[in-house]
């Protein structure tokens, strides 16, 4: 669980986030399989969805236009905003964002096409390892294996929105490089 956690984990901040999102390095095919792997594992989207909301966010951090636009409240920024439809400029600028660069990896482009399958197949393997390597019980490797370890990682996630957009003490600045 510990290990699949951080697997999940660093393919969101480092592969999702660092790598596609703000193309901060470039990787090669097994390094960005392996992270397109784990992010199907962290269940937050497909990577051209995640980058896109991303980026979004970023251009017009706590406006209307922001997916989780912490002027509507803590729980908004922290989940609340996958709950609701997204507000129409989201949508609007969204469809503004340049994201042909995702478009074009090919290994990105297979995990948008198949996600759907590819979820469940994650869950799936996530809870028979323990069952086959060490005998688990299945209720107890999909409870927390798969649900329990989701949760966390998930809330964990969130709350760094949630709370950096909260407790922040530096409003956002398009100056700051």
């Amino acid at each position: 669980v510990i290990v699949m956690t951080l697997y999940a984990g660093n393919a969101i901040t480092a592969g999702a986030h660092r790598m596609w999102c703000h193309k901060a390095y470039k990787a090669n095919f097994w390094v960005r399989l392996f992270y397109m792997v784990g992010t199907t594992i962290a269940i937050q989207n497909d990577v051209i969805e995640w980058a896109r909301d991303h980026r979004v966010h970023h251009k017009w951090a706590d406006s209307d236009a922001d997916p989780h636009n912490i002027q509507r409240g803590f729980f908004f920024a922290h989940m609340g905003w996958l709950m609701c439809k997204k507000h129409p400029k989201v949508k609007e600028m969204g469809k503004k964002i340049d994201m042909s660069d995702l478009e074009a990896d090919p290994l990105l482009a297979f995990q948008r096409k198949y996600y759907i399958v590819l979820v469940p197949m994650g869950l799936a393997f996530l809870t028979l390892v323990p069952v086959f390597l060490w005998g688990e019980d299945i209720y107890t490797a999909y409870f927390v294996g798969a649900i329990l370890r989701l949760a966390f990682q998930l809330h964990g996630t969130w709350l760094i929105n949630s709370a950096a957009h909260t407790y922040g003490y530096k409003p956002f600045d398009t100056k700051i490089t």
